[in-house]
């Protein structure tokens, strides 16, 4: 599975463990339940819980700032 997020060079954290600056590949990732933490200097960091299902290839996070920080995850089948 790809995450991918925009902007784009977000540190991406799943479970606690970093994986790198997106986009990033989330390797052996079982589907289900998981914290997914994002960090940039440019934003807010953000700190949710995802439920990922099977034959999910990729997910496009994208956060809108502003007055509050939006944000909006978009699984994406077969990318």
């Amino acid at each position: 599975m790809i995450l991918k997020s925009s902007p784009p060079f977000a540190e991406a954290y799943v479970d606690g463990r970093y994986l790198g600056t997106t986009p990033v590949r989330l390797e052996h990732l079982v589907p289900g339940r998981h914290r997914l933490g994002l960090k940039s200097p440019k934003w807010p960091g953000l700190d949710t819980t995802l439920v990922f299902s099977p034959g999910t290839h990729a997910l496009k996070v994208r956060l809108d700032a502003g007055p509050g920080l939006r944000m909006a995850a978009l699984p994406v089948e077969g990318e």
